[in-house]
């Protein structure tokens, strides 16, 4: 009761003085001015993203000088006044009297917090629809935040216990606060060891506050507030004894025990993700990438300084992500995050640009605002480049599909970023390569035609070339895929006996065949030319395992254009772009981690496919189709330049979705059962299965899917980046898709899963921000204050009466 009471009395006495509406008022305004008037990344109605996140950076920089400015009385004015010694003669211990004024200046920051809460409902109404904010993740920072003021009080009751003089108590109680907030992380910036930076990371407030504000709690940075805040009141305490016993005890056992309980929650300990997309929940796939370094990885994040909100949404996502990779891999993992811009000489800047694009990381033009209103462009480069062992690889961050808002594009990359860089740590780690290999021999295309895919395949796998060696049945066995890229000639019956047995051993195919035989090369010096039917010898083994490519070609709406000449016969050249309705843009199936946010791919002379049978244990899945105004022509047909002139008809584009890519999964029957297997190679295969191990194969009726164009430069063919497309300029989804699917078909760990990983995007009603946003601004300022003020005047009115009614 004598605690209870203690704790009654402070904050009474910090509701009658106006001292406490002030310090409270300064809080909620400036946090207020921040969050809703100012201009600037920290404004949420201009971000567009219904988030309080704002409120979780600015809280604590404001409550270094809330706290100490509630603390600085506590003690400091009970010594100069005098009234230090009626305490002395409560029947209270002196730490039992330091924890009752520690409860009464959280129980006083919890009111100052309570408020705020408007601000939660206010991004709850603008939310579209309203209510589309992530109240788990706001829930967990809102615990955060009270951890992190209930340290700050506890280290400014110690600060209040040193002095008298309340002035001295509020700047030791700042400066104190700003080292344990901030200080180790600073000097762990220095030249040290990575442990060592480490150890000082984790002895830091700002460490486990920025983990706990995002929507985790772990038992670690629980413990580590409570070790933090029971030091400090304990230390209190001792003070406060030492001036009265005129002694003063050694708190060593507390703080090995302190430390003792630190590292045993290091060792045992347990994580809750209150966020409703589990966004913070590692994958098992992930855990084993960073359980298994034997070394320091480096993570180089170029995605830092003035950028839209769009992209510091990114940012900031990539950063969690890779603290929650350290929460693993500890010192073993290493980042930073680097402006490429922020260089003021163009010259070393623009050198800086080319070596990060030689490395492999993609640019992208932005738009930001100066102060001012004023706009201008800027270049950025959303990837990392991620350095072990001597190797260093490039990720690209951004997914950009022309078809989507930026927002959605956006939103797509943050729900990729963990499969990125998990894919890199395994890729980069792995002391044992995977093996590809391109079959040659059937006029397949060249090295040059494929560089653009196989440069993007080199990052994760070992890649080689040759022909099928009929005499081995089991040659192909060594390797983990094959790829047949758009054959010309027939297969023999040995060498699709060697596919096939490849197959029912587990081995992976992405088929890339032309049922049709025509190039859009041919028509460059002549303005027709005949589709004719490409026949090469595969249909009867496509068909047993659950696909049939028609000889047919597709036309479709949603197509390139290309420039024709339009000029009449003797005037001069005049071109004008036009639709070639035989390149279509197709599409992917958007829950399928192959395709999953994929920009369009482009084809070229594609053909649809069938899927065959009823088999159970084969599964079919589409991975790309035609638009819904598809028209299908069958071979053989004339092809004429003529056609990109006409007028398309609705009637005639009536035909929807046609498949042009199709995944199989499954146990595959072979072509050859029941076929005498000596008559097909000569001799006969002790080790030939009718039934294959469960396997993928990806079937694809356009070879130009993995092709890409070649340019010459000083008369040196270079090959252009694959879905390029030299007429628009673009880059289409083909090198994503060609090396998405080769992942997929050798994933043993189920990384490729994480692509479907969905994070809802959560947006504001930019039409309520923009015509109601000065009321939500006097909302939002005003009413918290007034809710202070209510209080202390109600809560002043019942004392007032229990003292004169008693």
């Amino acid at each position: 009761m004598q605690m209870l009471a203690l704790v009654k009395k402070e904050i009474g006495s910090f509701f009658s003085s106006l001292t406490g509406y002030v310090v409270v008022g300064v809080f909620l305004v400036i946090s207020g001015l921040f969050i809703w008037v100012f201009p600037g990344e920290l404004n949420i109605p201009d971000s567009g993203y219904a988030t309080l996140d704002t409120l979780f950076i600015i809280a604590p920089w404001v409550f270094l000088f809330l706290v100490p400015a509630v603390t600085m009385r506590m003690f400091a004015e009970e010594k100069r006044s005098g009234t230090i010694e009626l305490l002395y003669v409560r029947p209270l211990s002196d730490l039992k009297i330091v924890t009752a004024k520690f409860i009464a200046a959280v129980v006083l920051i919890v009111i100052s917090i309570l408020p705020t809460l408007v601000w939660y409902w206010s991004v709850h109404s603008l939310g579209n629809p309203p209510g589309n904010l992530d109240s788990g993740a706001i829930l967990g920072s809102y615990i955060g935040l009270v951890f992190l003021a209930s340290c700050y009080a506890a280290i400014g009751l110690f600060a209040s216990s040193l002095t008298d003089n309340q002035i001295v108590a509020f700047i030791v109680a700042v400066l104190l606060c700003f080292f344990f907030f901030i200080g180790f992380e600073m000097t762990s910036a220095l030249p040290l060891s990575p442990r060592l930076e480490d150890l000082l990371l984790h002895l830091g407030i700002n460490e486990h506050y920025r983990s706990v504000s995002r929507g985790v709690l772990d038992t670690r940075d629980i413990v580590y507030f409570i070790s933090l805040i029971v030091f400090f009141v304990y230390l209190t305490g001792i003070i406060l004894e030492g001036r009265k016993k005129k002694q003063f005890a050694r708190p060593g056992f507390l703080l090995l025990g302190l430390v003792l309980a630190g590292v045993l929650s290091g060792q045992v300990f347990v994580r809750a993700d209150l966020t409703a997309d589990r966004r913070y929940t590692l994958s098992d796939a992930t855990h084993e990438a960073l359980e298994q370094l034997d070394d320091i990885v480096y993570v180089r994040v170029y995605l830092e300084g003035d950028l839209p909100a769009g992209f510091r949404r990114m940012r900031n996502a990539t950063r969690e992500l890779l603290d929650e990779f350290r929460v693993i891999a500890g010192a073993r993992l290493q980042y930073e995050f680097v402006d490429p811009s922020d260089i003021d000489d163009p010259a070393v800047r623009n050198d800086l640009y080319k070596q990060l694009h030689g490395k492999g990381l993609n640019p992208t033009n932005i738009e930001i605002t100066e102060r001012g209103g004023s706009r201008s462009q800027k270049l950025i480069f959303p990837g990392a480049l991620i350095s072990y062992g001597g190797t260093e690889m490039a990720v690209n961050l951004l997914r950009n599909n022309p078809a989507l808002q930026a927002e959605q594009n956006l939103n797509n990359s943050i729900q990729g970023l963990e499969y990125e860089f998990a894919s890199a740590l395994y890729s980069i780690t792995d002391p044992v390569t995977k093996k590809v290999a391109f079959v040659e021999g059937h006029g397949e295309l060249d090295e040059m035609l494929v560089a653009g895919a196989g440069d993007a395949m080199a990052r994760y796998y070992d890649i080689y070339r040759g022909r099928i060696d009929t005499d081995d049945p089991g040659s192909l066995n060594d390797y983990d895929a094959i790829i047949i890229a758009k054959p010309l000639r027939p297969f023999s019956e040995p060498e699709k006996y060697v596919i096939d047995q490849y197959i029912m051993n587990g081995g992976k195919v992405m088929w890339f065949i032309d049922p049709v035989s025509i190039d859009l090369d041919s028509l460059t010096y002549q303005s027709e030319a005949v589709a004719l039917i490409n026949d090469l010898n595969l249909d009867d083994q496509l068909f047993r395992y659950g696909v049939r490519l028609n000889p047919n070609l597709i036309m479709d709406a949603n197509c390139l254009l290309i420039p024709l000449n339009v000029a009449l016969a003797g005037e001069q050249a005049r071109f004008v772009p036009a639709p070639w309705y035989f390149s279509p843009l197709l599409s992917g199936n958007d829950i399928h981690p192959v395709t999953r946010g994929l920009n369009y791919v482009k084809a070229e002379f594609a053909s649809v496919i069938d899927t065959i049978g009823t088999d159970p244990s084969v599964r079919r899945e589409v991975l790309l189709r035609s638009s819904s105004a598809t028209r299908v022509v069958n071979a053989p047909m004339l092809v004429s330049l003529d056609m990109a002139q006409q007028e398309p008809r609705s009637s005639d584009f009536s035909q929807a979705h046609k498949p042009v890519a199709v995944l199989l999964e499954g146990e595959f029957r072979s072509v050859f059962a029941n076929r005498v297997i000596s008559g097909i190679i000569g001799t006969d295969d002790p080790g030939f299965r009718e039934t294959g191990e469960s396997t993928r194969m990806l079937v694809v009726s356009d070879g130009d899917i993995i092709r890409n164009d070649v340019t010459v430069s000083g008369g040196v063919p270079e090959p252009l980046p694959l879905g390029y497309d030299r007429y628009s300029g673009q880059t289409f989804g083909n090198r994503e898709f060609v090396v998405n699917a080769l992942n997929y078909l050798v994933d043993e760990r189920g990384l490729m899963e994480l692509r479907t990983r969905e994070l809802q995007l959560r947006l504001l009603d930019r039409r309520k921000v923009r015509e109601e946003k000065l009321k939500w601004q006097v909302v939002n300022l005003t009413v918290p204050f007034i809710m202070v003020v209510f209080l202390g005047v109600v809560y002043n009115s019942l004392r007032k009466r229990l003292y004169t009614s008693g």
